[in-house]
């Protein structure tokens, strides 16, 4: 699928504040307090993956070698998806949280 800088933007646009959703697809994710943790998905540390979802942000508190910010940053750096590969998830996934439509050539 090709993407216009209009469609990333749409597509980055429909996924803000949706890390959580995106990230609970890959982890399994349990509630603690107003994050969530789960077992680092790099360096396999037992409940020190953290998801921030008011600050879009998450990280290892053990490894510390992923850490970054909103659904897009962790697909491309924990589940190592490519950059065109990671858009088109967050297409599918935006589907569900708006009336997001693309043009596809």
């Amino acid at each position: 699928m090709n993407f216009t800088d209009d469609d990333i933007k749409r597509i980055k646009d429909a996924s803000a504040s949706h890390l959580i959703d995106v990230v609970q697809d890959f982890q399994n994710l349990r509630k603690s307090g107003t994050s969530y943790i789960c077992d680092c998905p790099v360096c396999k540390a037992s409940k020190k993956f953290s998801i921030h979802p008011v600050k879009d942000i998450y990280g290892c508190f053990s490894c510390h070698q992923v850490n970054g910010v909103g659904a897009l940053d962790y697909l491309m750096r924990v589940e190592k998806k490519e950059f065109p590969d990671a858009l088109e998830y967050l297409a599918h996934k935006s589907v569900s949280y708006t009336h997001l439509t693309l043009l596809t050539i």
